[in-house]
């Protein structure tokens, strides 16, 4: 592969990560609510770890200004991970009918993959900017 072949598979791990792992709980016999809860916890802690591991690599270059749009996405992210959970407790209780708890719950994962794509996007132009 090529190294920019790499980059790029290495700056879609997270959405790698959560993906594989929703389909490896589909192993297990959990409700729906709960499989994709664990998969966006594995997914966004792939996320907020590679964003570390830029902060720390970079801790000389980055300036607080460069910082401020990504963790406002992680933010985001954090209140999705709440949201999930939310929907998880309605779901596990039965709170409300079937097609509304699974309307909430694809429009949350929906959310969730175009914030954590921005998300993506985001981190990998600010490695671009400060590998410059």
């Amino acid at each position: 592969m090529e190294t920019e072949q790499k980059t790029k598979l290495y700056d879609m791990l997270p959405v790698i990560t959560f993906i594989s792992s929703y389909f490896l709980l589909h192993l297990f016999d959990w409700m729906e609510a709960t499989q994709v809860f664990i998969a966006a916890l594995v997914g966004s802690l792939t996320m907020f770890m590679m964003i570390s591991e830029c902060k720390e690599e970079n801790k000389d270059k980055i300036r607080k200004a460069d910082l401020k749009s990504i963790n406002f996405y992680v933010g985001i992210l954090s209140l999705l991970l709440v949201l999930f959970l939310a929907n998880g407790i309605l779901h596990w209780n039965r709170m409300i009918d079937y097609a509304y708890r699974m309307g909430i719950l694809f429009f949350l994962v929906l959310m969730y993959l175009v914030f954590l794509f921005r998300t993506i996007r985001i981190l990998s132009d600010l490695k671009k900017s400060l590998n410059k």
